[in-house]
């Protein structure tokens, strides 16, 4: 992403901010709707204590001195010299909410994938984006599988296999990797043709 951005005449330092940004927003999103989606759906999973951690959690994803420091940790893992010392926190909610509507988007998209394989009622809906949302997260942050390769498919089949029945949760989360994959790929070669025209210069 970064490397792409600079291509486009961003520079190098404000395409790592935003990519490491982008990802972190990301990942809170995903975050916060798998918690409502499993306060929604699975009820019997829950106890008080999960509601009271998980609630503290979603509000520090958002605030302002919390990703700040998690971006700054993030710069100093990958020994860049740039540094987040403060974050709107009106544009960080705007930014969370549109990851949030990104997912949501995600999690339709996997019903209907999932719906073209078996009977998974419509209701599903919000079970079907917190599984999709946990299990792309948990294989995102597996840093030491590439592109969280068997973790993400196990996650998912693993929570797949509460709504569905094992074999054919596990064929989904199998058949979703190619699902992806091709989905990605086909972005990235369609990539010259919707490439933005540069403004004319004065």
């Amino acid at each position: 992403m970064i490397v792409m951005v600079e291509k486009e005449g961003i520079s190098r330092s404000d395409g790592i901010v935003s990519a490491l940004t982008y990802q972190y927003l990301n990942i809170s999103a995903g975050f916060v709707l798998t918690v409502i989606g499993a306060v929604i759906y699975f009820k019997e999973w829950l106890t008080p204590a999960l509601v009271i951690l998980g609630i503290p959690m979603m509000i520090a994803l958002i605030y302002p001195p919390v990703i700040s420091a998690v971006l700054n940790f993030g710069f100093k893992m990958f020994k860049f010299d740039e540094r987040c010392d403060a974050i709107d926190f009106r544009k960080a909610l705007i930014y969370l909410f549109c990851h949030m509507i990104c997912w949501t988007i995600y999690g339709l998209a996997f019903y209907f994938f999932i719906k073209s394989i078996s009977n998974a009622s419509f209701f599903m809906i919000f079970a079907l984006t917190a599984v999709f949302a946990s299990s792309y997260i948990i294989g995102f942050l597996s840093f030491f599988v590439p592109g969280g390769l068997g973790v993400r498919e196990g996650v998912m089949s693993a929570s797949l296999s509460t709504l569905l029945p094992a074999p054919i949760a596990i064929s989904i989360a199998l058949l979703s990797r190619v699902w992806l994959s091709a989905a990605e790929i086909l972005m990235y070669v369609s990539l010259p043709f919707i490439k933005p025209r540069k403004a004319p210069k004065d």
